[in-house]
């Protein structure tokens, strides 16, 4: 009995050495990769209900509710919560193994039930040399630092479609604006011939192209509406939010300058893509 409590004994002191904190391997946190943009996202509880875009939206409210909203980019932050546990695991020596051994009972003779039943208690612990635990943290950093590019270069693409959609429904905007002009003004000319036409001024045949000229305009007016309707639900759509609640978007400058030649290539040295490539190479040259 002396012994099984010696034996248990050493089996909690391995549960805790094998379950004690290591510190985490230096460079390799996501959050101080080289190259990560600030993308503006914010550290959101997944199960916050995020309240409806609505009224007249911004184009840094759009941005904002992309990268907070969008599917891919929830699915891609769980995935690198996954691989930083795994990351901590790394660094973490292995749980000890228990196990029970039972001989010498069941048989015959003098081996018949358990009075001669031989039980072995057996606790093994593996062994991880420092260069093998170091290896190990080295491939989950590389893990966690390529699901990192994975996560910005999703994210930058995301932004540039929230751009060109919001551009889109700005778009949109102008154009029904227009269309509404000329229907207005369409129904005003129709009105004005009307009274000529009853007061025997002009003939059935001009009024008859006016009331297609009206038409027309109508129509132009209806059709600018889908479109409208339809940007504006692919915008929403961004965001995971369908229909749509905004109702329209604040208007921008479509068409903005160049930054100079250096701050340029400081942005695209900061490109994911271009990270993952140098990154890429390096790995080439190391192997």
């Amino acid at each position: 009995m002396m012994a099984v409590h010696r034996c248990l004994a050493g089996l909690l002191l391995l549960l805790l050495v094998g379950c004690a904190s290591v510190p985490e391997p230096g460079g390799a946190d996501a959050a101080q990769l080289p190259g990560r943009a600030n993308l503006g996202r914010r550290p959101v509880p997944l199960t916050t209900p995020r309240p409806r875009l609505t009224g007249e939206l911004t184009l840094p409210q759009v941005l904002d509710a992309v990268l907070l909203g969008h599917p891919q980019l929830t699915a891609q932050e769980l995935a690198m919560t996954a691989l930083k546990g795994d990351q901590q695991q790394a660094s973490r020596w292995p749980n000890p193994e228990l196990g029970l051994g039972l001989e010498n009972f069941g048989g015959q003779g003098e081996y018949g039930g358990t009075g001669a039943m031989e039980r072995t208690l057996m606790l093994s612990q593996e062994w991880l040399s420092q260069s093998k635990r170091q290896a190990r943290m080295g491939l989950a950093g590389v893990a966690l630092f390529q699901a990192t590019l994975a996560y910005q270069e999703q994210a930058w693409d995301l932004r540039g479609q929230a751009r060109q959609q919001y551009a889109e429904v700005q778009v949109a905007q102008r154009r029904l604006a227009l269309a509404q002009q000329s229907e207005k003004l369409a129904g005003q000319i129709q009105e004005g011939i009307q009274q000529r036409l009853a007061a025997g001024e002009v003939s059935a045949v001009a009024g008859s192209k006016v009331a297609v000229e009206f038409n027309t305009a109508k129509a132009a007016r209806r059709r600018a509406e889908r479109e409208l309707a339809g940007h504006r639900q692919a915008l929403a759509q961004l965001w995971g939010e369908t229909p749509p609640a905004f109702e329209r978007v604040t208007e921008v400058p479509l068409v903005v300058d160049l930054p100079a030649d250096g701050a340029l290539v400081a942005r695209l040295a900061q490109d994911p893509r271009v990270v993952s490539l140098k990154w890429g190479q390096e790995l080439c040259l190391a192997q």
